[in-house]
């Protein structure tokens, strides 16, 4: 299994692919992990096989996402 981690929350997925550009980050005084792989300005969508798909999130994505007004 894979973890991701958004907004707070921790996922368990079978797979992950990932359509968008990604950065690494070290952080090895952390025992659960030495490292992690970094990705904004996505969409994430978990399909029915459990499988996360992250691609990149789109200006109409963001109004819907970040102006909840």
């Amino acid at each position: 299994m894979w973890v991701l981690k958004t907004q707070g929350k921790t996922l368990y997925v079978m797979h992950v692919t990932c359509e968008c550009p990604w950065t690494t980050k070290e952080t090895p005084d952390n025992s659960h992990t030495k490292g992690s792989i970094k990705v904004k300005n996505t969409v994430l969508v978990i399909n029915e096989k459990n499988e996360a798909i992250l691609r990149p999130a789109t200006s109409q994505d963001r109004d819907r996402l970040y102006n909840l007004t």
